[in-house]
């Protein structure tokens, strides 16, 4: 073979090599996109009757999940707030939300405490009530797509599918997205209206001595 072309093989391999076997290249799957994390939730409650007002707002912290609630026209009384299955509130009993939340237990006869268990809500005769409540055993991830429930009465002992608690007076489902800020300033507004109606009271009152 000329020394000219010994260099050129030399050079570039590739020239004088045999053609190389193509092998088809094999694109990765792209990646799943996660939904966005959201660290606070705020959402309004649904009443059967069309006088009470409620707002519901969930925060999760490093090491618990703040739970506030706030109703006005409600019944005075006691009510148990739970957390329960499905964020479906669309029946007028709101039973289609399912019952108590709770993932260590499916059983309908259990009448210990459920994870899905807030607390109890005390409404004054004046009809507004507040609850504020860090729940360290549940999470805000765990909760959206579920739904908070107001029952009728206070927590005495009920079962997993709750009947203990008396009827579903009240619903909400948790969801993130712009409903959760609407009902955030909802939920101002009937704060500020409080505001200003108790102190309109105490004016009145002030001037009638």
């Amino acid at each position: 073979m000329p020394r000219a072309t010994v260099l050129a093989c030399a050079l570039f391999a590739t020239a004088c090599a045999p053609a190389a076997t193509m092998v088809p290249v094999i694109e990765a799957a792209p990646t799943a996109v996660l939904p966005t994390t959201v660290d606070a939730v705020s959402l309004g409650l649904d009443f059967r009757t069309p006088e009470a007002r409620g707002f519901a707002r969930l925060v999760q912290h490093a090491d618990h999940l703040e739970i506030e609630l706030i109703v006005e026209g409600a019944i005075p009384g006691e009510h148990d707030i739970c957390v329960h299955e499905y964020g479906d509130c669309s029946d007028q009993d709101f039973m289609r939300a399912g019952v108590h939340y709770d993932p260590l237990t499916t059983d309908p006869d259990d009448t210990g405490y459920h994870t899905g268990d807030i607390g109890i809500l005390r409404v004054a005769s004046d009809g507004r009530g507040e609850l504020k409540i860090d729940k360290t055993d549940l999470t805000l991830a765990e909760v959206v797509g579920r739904a908070v429930i107001m029952h009728a009465e206070a927590d005495h002992g009920h079962d997993h599918s709750n009947q203990g608690a008396g009827f579903r007076t009240a619903c909400g489902s948790v969801q993130p997205g712009d409903t959760s800020r609407l009902a955030e300033v909802e939920r101002e507004l009937m704060d500020l209206r409080h505001y200003v109606q108790r102190l309109g009271t105490t004016m009145a009152t002030a001037h009638s001595h």
